[in-house]
């Protein structure tokens, strides 16, 4: 006999939107995923038995979210808004810096946890990898 597969414990930050709100409903739908934490600006009206929600409105500083990314298995990061619905600079600190901010505070809570980057900039899907999370491997992503 077989031990039963151990299901994934998957974070989804910024489920509210379009993107993150296709990976929430496929990772609820998914048998492999056991329990998704949902972390985000704004409550995602739903409930389901695989799903825990936090609400964080301040993503320049996830330090407040450290215990709940501990023993996580992967994060997909879906955190952005469009593109022209806010100045040039507050785009870059959303989707650099608080994906940078968010990847230092998951690197010492799950260190081996696959981290993914999910956006739709201009009518095209970006998705990037990182499973090693490392700031130079952020920063370069992001061309700081």
């Amino acid at each position: 006999m077989t031990a039963p597969e151990k299901q994934m414990r998957l974070v989804i930050v910024g489920a509210t939107g379009m993107v993150g709100g296709y990976a929430l409903r496929y990772a609820l739908d998914h048998p492999a995923v056991g329990c998704v934490t949902a972390i985000g600006r704004r409550a995602l009206g739903i409930s389901h038995r695989k799903l825990k929600e936090i609400l964080h409105h301040d993503f320049a500083d996830c330090s407040t979210l450290a215990e709940p990314l501990s023993g996580q298995d992967a994060v997909v990061f879906c955190l952005g808004t469009y593109t022209g619905s806010v100045s040039d600079v507050k785009l870059r600190t959303i989707t650099a810096g608080y994906t940078i901010e968010f990847a230092r505070v998951l690197r010492t809570s799950s260190s081996t946890a696959a981290f993914s980057f999910l956006r739709f900039p201009s009518g095209h899907w970006l998705m990037e990898e990182k499973p090693a999370l490392t700031s130079a491997a952020l920063k370069d992503f992001f061309g700081n």
